[in-house]
């Protein structure tokens, strides 16, 4: 099975049978034979946007599908295309946008390949292996997603771009103040490989700096598990 994610201008590409990663141009797919010519079974296509909208599964409508996006986002860009997903993490479907290069890639990908967002990923592993009211962070080459369930119900989940570490840092405690959560024993940060603008060894040093946080245990998360839960 490969995963690839779309990280706006980048392709993260992850392979299962042998743990590893590797970065790509979009427009770059000369290389991909030799990516995926060890990799067998479906693949997975997943969108790394803030470009998305949550509903209960219980009110979905697929008709509805355009109307549910355009409640946070005004219209669609040029090239790109509504595309929702029924999920059974938290039970909620997940509508997005997607670029015409994705629909374009795909066709490029041998076998059977799915699209989802890539918040699929950090609700499926906030559901099975994160205890809750313990806070999870994920960071991408582009954005940052915070996420926080309780009694297995989602809490929390949004994303924001950033530049730094200090960036990271802001986002996660704006959440905290939000939640009116007074204080934490323990939290959980995946960063994926290939993420120029974040230092986690440096974020660990800031976060300690901070009396909030001065005995908060910090959980590093290896990013190949993300993609393995199930």
């Amino acid at each position: 099975m490969g995963i690839f994610v779309f990280h706006n201008s980048s392709l993260f590409f992850h392979s299962t049978t042998e743990g590893n990663y590797s970065c790509l141009s979009i427009d770059d797919t000369n290389n991909l034979p030799n990516l995926i010519k060890e990799v067998e079974g479906n693949h997975h296509i997943y969108i790394d946007s803030s470009r998305f909208t949550l509903l209960p599964n219980v009110v979905f409508l697929a008709s509805q599908a355009k109307d549910y996006f355009n409640l946070n986002f005004s219209s669609l860009d040029l090239h790109e295309r509504i595309y929702f997903t029924i999920n059974s993490s938290f039970e909620l479907s997940n509508v997005f946008a997607i670029k015409k290069e994705v629909d374009d890639f795909r066709t490029l990908l041998p076998g059977t390949s799915f699209i989802e967002h890539f918040n699929t990923i950090i609700l499926r592993y906030l559901k099975v292996s994160i205890p809750s009211f313990e806070p999870f962070l994920v960071v991408t080459p582009i954005s940052v997603y915070f996420a926080l369930k309780g009694e297995m119900k989602l809490k929390q989940l949004s994303v924001s771009d950033f530049e730094n570490e200090i960036d990271v840092i802001y986002f996660f405690m704006a959440h905290l103040t939000s939640l009116e959560i007074k204080n934490i024993d323990a939290f959980h940060i995946s960063v994926l490989n290939d993420v120029p603008n974040f230092n986690l060894s440096s974020f660990e040093k800031q976060m300690k700096s901070i009396a909030l946080f001065k005995d908060t245990k910090i959980i590093n998360i290896d990013s190949a598990h993300l993609f393995l839960a199930k």
